[in-house]
């Protein structure tokens, strides 16, 4: 998988543009390739050139909002499309149709970005064993971001209203700023499992089991008796 993606941006309001614009700035692996500040001209370019993911911002005209999506389809690869809009009502079409990966509800602040971000990248990437591998999620670690490959990923730990992320690659584990509950939310689906209250597991990086405790690496993890059913799904898994 590549590691830069390139981003275009369709957004009449000069000064939500300039926030797209400097939150995508922020993200080394982001560059803009190209705005547009009407659906028509961005249709225009998009036809001929390529992008990876698409700000789209809906206006408050609702015939518009509802005509987007149709003619968005018309486009041969169309890239992965984030909709932004002031109006709430558009998030239940975005969600329900089948182009936008997420919807941004304007004033949206970095951190949903982030979300945003994640969900468009992650949607393009085919799952395969190792599941993981190639995927990866932007972490706040201190004051930066950090992208962490999820195949580096041995677990997490549950550190207060932070996080304790162990990766392969480093003795020492990172700190973010985000709950076990946020982490569970946004890996879960991507062969993690939470195995403890305070532990969610890389499932791929399992090396062994017993009744209490899972190994990784070099690591002893303890199951909590609550989660007993998510652990012994991952031993059938390991048995068939």
């Amino acid at each position: 998988m590549k590691n830069n993606r390139t981003c275009y941006i369709i957004e009449e309001n000069h000064k939500d543009l300039k926030l797209l614009l400097s939150f995508i700035s922020k993200i080394p692996e982001l560059t803009v390739c190209g705005t547009a500040k009407n659906l028509s001209e961005g249709v225009t370019y998009l036809t001929t050139n390529t992008a990876d993911i698409l700000f789209l911002n809906l206006s408050e005209d609702s015939e518009h909002g509802l005509q987007a999506y149709s003619v968005l389809k018309t486009i041969p690869n169309l890239p992965q499309t984030i909709v932004t809009s002031q109006k709430g009502e558009f998030a239940v079409a975005a969600f329900s149709d089948e182009v936008p990966v997420d919807f941004l509800h304007k004033s949206f602040d970095f951190k949903r970005f982030l979300v945003a971000i994640n969900r468009a990248i992650n949607n393009t990437c085919a799952f395969a064993p190792l599941q993981n591998r190639g995927l990866f999620y932007f972490f706040k670690v201190a004051q930066k971001y950090l992208r962490i490959n999820l195949a580096e990923i041995l677990y997490f730990e549950a550190s207060g209203v932070n996080t304790k992320v162990f990766l392969e690659i480093n003795k020492e584990p990172l700190l973010i700023n985000e709950s076990i509950l946020s982490v569970e939310e946004k890996c879960t689906k991507n062969s993690f499992i939470r195995i403890h209250k305070s532990y969610i597991v890389n499932v791929d990086r399992i090396t062994g089991f017993d009744s209490k405790y899972v190994y990784i690496d070099r690591f002893r993890i303890a199951a909590g008796s609550s989660y007993k059913g998510r652990l012994d799904t991952v031993k059938q898994s390991f048995s068939s």
